[in-house]
């Protein structure tokens, strides 16, 4: 068989319809990527990052609320303060936006965080 004929054949693909899939594959394509606007997906970004961020405060308050419970376990009689749970060695985090927790009764508040 030769070449002509190969290329004739009913089995292979034309020269036109690779042409036209690829012509698909392209509007395809450039419609995706025109529907999804740049800013709306930049704020969805920014939106989630928000979120982790208040969501690592939360985790990072219950975790100093349940040293707190400790620590007044086996100090009944003294006043907790974030300072001195510090200089026990106690492990205290910080809010990943840069807010300052203070205590209030038996709960961690955060200055960006409300609960």
């Amino acid at each position: 068989m030769s070449l002509r004929e190969r290329l004739g054949s009913q089995r292979g693909m034309s020269m036109i319809s690779i042409v036209a899939a690829l012509a698909v594959m392209a509007v395809l394509y450039a419609g995706y990527f025109n529907r999804s606007d740049s800013d709306s997906t930049m704020s969805k970004g920014g939106d989630v990052k928000v979120a982790s961020q208040a969501m690592s405060c939360s985790m990072n308050r219950r975790s100093i609320e349940q040293a707190m419970t400790r620590w007044s376990i086996t100090h009944p009689d003294e006043e907790l303060t974030i300072e001195r749970m510090e200089r026990e060695g106690i492990l205290v985090k910080h809010c990943p936006e840069g807010g300052r927790y203070s205590i209030s009764g038996k709960r961690l508040l955060c200055s960006v965080h409300p609960d």
